[in-house]
């Protein structure tokens, strides 16, 4: 943090660094320092994350490993549709409400 603030206080670190050095050695240590993490190692974990072949392949490999079969799960294929009615209706709600709010007492139905 010292190397990257915009201070003005640079002669106090200055000082405090010069003393650090002077006084190795001389004066009994508070702690130690922790070492470097050692670099991750690949995981052969059941939980470890493989890239499919195909989009959907590891959703349809674990439902047959579940003894399900995956075709038979419309889930997949009614939440597109139901998410696209919604706003089919929203959109025919916005435009209701706007014809209606651009008609003044003297327009004619119709």
């Amino acid at each position: 943090m010292i190397m990257h603030h915009p201070g003005g206080f640079w002669e106090e670190v200055a000082k405090l660094l010069d003393w650090g050095f002077a006084a190795r050695g001389k004066v009994a240590p508070v702690g130690q320092l922790v070492g470097p993490a050692p670099d991750p190692k690949p995981s052969s974990s059941p939980l470890a994350v493989r890239p499919s072949p195909t989009p959907g392949a590891a959703d349809a490999g674990a439902a047959k490993a579940r003894g399900e079969d995956p075709a038979s799960n419309g889930a997949g294929a009614t939440t597109p549709l139901l998410i696209g009615g919604g706003v089919l209706v929203l959109l025919a709600l916005g435009a209701y409400g706007l014809r209606r709010r651009r008609r003044t007492p003297g327009d004619a139905d119709g």
